[in-house]
């Protein structure tokens, strides 16, 4: 598009589509069109309803007036690197049901909105780095969500969660560069009905080229979803979704606590010093969670500390009443970096003040380098299904610990279901268990060795069983055991 004057080059604006939420307020939510030199004119020229638009010196566009459906087609002139007269075309897309922000401000304003006007809306965030904030004794009656829009690379520092009901984040980031214990986003005070779904959320805590993270001597708490205790009878919060979402770069992934469904499906987790994921019960008498976990993929676990103490996943003290009912499926948890330092529990379960863990672990990948591949202490009713167990570099270096599965070995009730499984070592109700529906490698009356188990590339039939990511050691397992549902439904067919 030739700019005015004779010879003038073409211009570094191009004719573009920009979107606004429909209920942005006037002056909010601004944005410039994408160009390749800095904008210092602009005009609206023409377009239906284009009076509803302002346009800045610097070309950035709010609404001057209530927005309709559009999308608005705005004929516009600007002057882009120093070159005047460059026109084109605007298009404006409107996202019904959405808010625009570009600022803290703006984002406050929006919270400030009432309830009833918000509940069930979006608000989205331009791009830009948004400071740490609490959200205080907001109840919506369905869920308002914070998003962002197409394309914009939205950072928030923190988001803290104070007596809230029905609040979602969307497709947002995660990050700050701390080192302080911190929460990326946290929950309390009952606060329930929360979703955190497809977001990435990380710090810069941990530091590859040693091997530990970078705060020494002393680790800093960097969790990235937790749920904390709150003020005396607000002290269980419950009902959230966590899915789809990627976490790295953190002390602790996930740690959840309280009452009613927790649903964790779906996330990518790697590079954690501690625990994926720490399920916690209530901290007070009130009913156990139920809790599905499912689909998930963990793996780098660094152990740099003494008090650092990895799991994949953990379900742990509480005080809540009943049973904890869970659905643990399709999870691979994969120690991909070797033994020293980096010992992995699995699966793990132990509760210290009563009730059980009850329903059902199945279809589940572990390769780790600890004793506890699958052990859940307190169990009652529970089937352990499908599941593959399995010690990084058998036969190989290092190679000392012997991964089980233990069910009951503390306090059980009920009948167990142990059927199905590829481990080592079986253990129901603190008694050896090997039915001929579990295939066992190792030594402890070894029905099948690690060499007549695993081929191809990494496992070379060897016995050797050395993966370096999750997709590797799914590719390298491929059961010979005639195992009836198949070693990881979901994964191997």
């Amino acid at each position: 598009m030739v700019a005015k004057g004779a010879g003038r080059a073409v211009a570094s604006l191009a004719s573009q589509t920009i979107e606004f939420g429909r209920l942005t307020a006037t002056g909010a939510g601004g944005v410039a069109p994408t160009s390749t030199g800095s904008i210092t004119a602009a005009s609206i020229d023409s377009g239906v309803n284009a009076a509803h638009w302002a346009v800045s010196s610097a070309g950035v566009f709010t609404p001057a007036a209530a927005l309709s459906v559009g999308p608005y087609t705005l004929g516009c002139t600007f002057t882009v690197g120093g070159v005047s007269g460059v026109a084109v075309t605007i298009t404006i897309n409107i996202v019904a049901d959405a808010y625009s922000f570009a600022t803290d401000a703006e984002l406050t304003t929006i919270l400030g909105i009432s309830t009833a006007t918000t509940a069930g809306k979006t608000a989205l965030a331009r791009s830009g780095t948004y400071t740490a904030r609490t959200i205080s004794s907001k109840s919506w009656a369905s869920d308002f969500t914070i998003s962002k829009h197409s394309g914009a690379p939205a950072i928030f520092q923190g988001i803290l969660l104070n007596e809230c009901n029905h609040f979602a984040v969307d497709g947002v980031e995660f990050f700050q560069d701390v080192s302080t214990a911190i929460a990326l986003f946290e929950y309390y005070n009952n606060s329930n009905n929360i979703t955190v779904k497809n977001c990435t959320i990380h710090a810069k805590y941990f530091d590859p080229t040693v091997n530990r993270p970078i705060d020494v001597p002393s680790p800093t708490n960097v969790t990235g979803i937790y749920a904390s205790s709150g003020n005396p009878g607000k002290e269980n919060s419950g009902n959230i979704t966590v899915t789809n979402n990627t976490l790295y770069d953190l002390r602790t992934a996930i740690q959840l606590s309280g009452t009613g469904t927790f649903t964790v499906t779906s996330n990518t987790i790697h590079t954690i010093c501690e625990d994926a994921l720490r399920i916690l019960g209530p901290w007070t008498a009130v009913p156990m969670p139920t809790v599905i976990i499912e689909d998930n993929t963990m793996q780098d676990f660094y152990a740099t500390y003494t008090e650092d103490h990895p799991d994949g996943i953990q379900f742990g003290e509480n005080q809540g009443t009943g049973d904890m009912t869970i659905s643990v499926k399709r999870n691979a948890i994969v120690q991909t970096i070797g033994p020293v330092g980096n010992a992995l529990q699995g699966i793990f379960g132990d509760f210290d003040h009563g009730g059980y863990l009850t329903g059902i672990i199945q279809g589940n990948l572990v390769v780790n380098y600890a004793y506890a591949g699958i052990q859940i202490e307190d169990a009652k009713n529970l089937t352990v299904d499908a599941n593959t167990v399995v010690r990084w570099n058998h036969g190989g270096s290092g190679d000392s610990y012997q991964p089980r599965i233990f069910v009951g070995n503390e306090t059980t009730s009920g009948t167990h279901v142990v059927t199905n499984n590829i481990g080592e070592i079986f253990e129901v109700g603190g008694s050896p268990t090997l039915t001929p529906a579990n295939r066992e490698l190792g030594n402890d009356g070894a029905t099948l060795s690690y060499a007549s188990t695993f081929q191809g590339s990494g496992g070379g039939g060897t016995g050797s069983f050395v993966p370096t990511s999750i997709a590797n050691a799914i590719a390298i397992f491929a059961p010979r055991t005639g195992i009836t549902a198949g070693a990881i439904p979901g994964y191997i067919s």
